[in-house]
């Protein structure tokens, strides 16, 4: 299976639309670590990025698989436009993942449990699945669930910052989606 099946099935998991290109990297981020997969992903400004997750989300938007609407929310304190992305499948799209799922019913089935276990676990902003990719990221590279004071420490290395409050509902997150026991 490739990138850009993975994402597809990312999309169709989440049939009422992704919104945000972070939610998107994160959702993805999160199906992959869970299904040991390796797209790529490296610590980002926002948590866990991946290249060929990006790529192959561009190019389902190029072959009109996806739908991107764009519309703009706001400005940031430097006066540049602050932009939402929200994505959905199109007809073209959705019979693109009928014929993919019938050549992957494996990875279908097991992404779509796990995209139900996320949705169920509660509705995240983009900047809450972004604290829990990086608090995760974090958590693997130590080998173990470690103290809030070194993720937190951590987190500052890699030049994120992660309030308490923040942490909190990571890592709350993360036990309900399984990829971390928090005692």
């Amino acid at each position: 299976m490739q990138p850009i099946d993975f994402v597809l099935f990312a999309h169709g998991a989440f049939s009422e639309g992704i919104t945000g290109r972070t939610a998107l990297q994160k959702i993805v981020y999160f199906l992959s670590v869970i299904m040991d997969v390796n797209l790529g992903f490296n610590p980002h400004y926002y948590g866990p990025y991946s290249p060929k997750v990006a790529e192959a989300n561009s190019e389902l938007k190029e072959l009109n698989y996806i739908k991107e609407d764009l519309s703009v929310y706001g400005y940031d304190h430097h006066g540049f436009e602050m932009t939402k992305y929200e994505y959905s499948l199109t007809e073209d799209g959705f019979k693109l993942l009928e014929r993919k799922k019938k050549l992957f019913p494996t990875q279908w089935e097991k992404i779509s449990k796990i995209a139900d276990t996320i949705s169920k676990a509660g509705t995240m902003h983009y900047m809450e699945l972004a604290m829990a990719a990086k608090a995760h990221i974090i958590i693997a590279r130590e080998g173990s669930p470690t103290n809030k004071e070194t993720i937190k420490s951590k987190a500052k290395e890699l030049g994120w910052s992660i309030d308490d409050s923040s942490l909190d509902n990571a890592l709350t997150f993360l036990e309900n989606i399984e990829l971390v026991r928090w005692n």
